[in-house]
């Protein structure tokens, strides 16, 4: 199951075991997508405000950036179990190497 599909619950008890995935990187991009999807929410209430009429166009551009920049979150955090075992794989090759006196 990839991190994307699991409950939070799920997710932060992973986080606090020991195992290498999710690590910093996963609890960074996920707060990162969760930062995102709140500045969203307050673009989504303000936009059609007639009080908040002469901004609307920057909170149009900024719900925008925000929708690009969770997606892009939440992307790197589907990546990140594979991207963590191909650098766990090249770490544990290269100390075998170094072991074997091939540095």
């Amino acid at each position: 199951m990839k991190f994307i599909d699991k409950t939070c619950s799920d997710f932060i008890d992973a986080l606090s075991s020991k195992e290498a995935v999710p690590g910093g990187g996963g609890a960074s991009a996920l707060l990162g997508a969760l930062s995102a999807a709140l500045g969203m929410m307050v673009c989504n209430l303000t936009v059609g405000k007639q009080k908040y009429a002469d901004v609307q166009d920057d909170i149009l551009q900024v719900l925008n950036k925000a929708e690009a920049l969770k997606s892009e979150l939440l992307h790197l955090l589907m990546k990140m179990p594979r991207a963590s075992s191909r650098l766990r794989r090249h770490t544990a090759y290269q100390k075998t190497n170094h072991a074997a006196g091939r540095f």
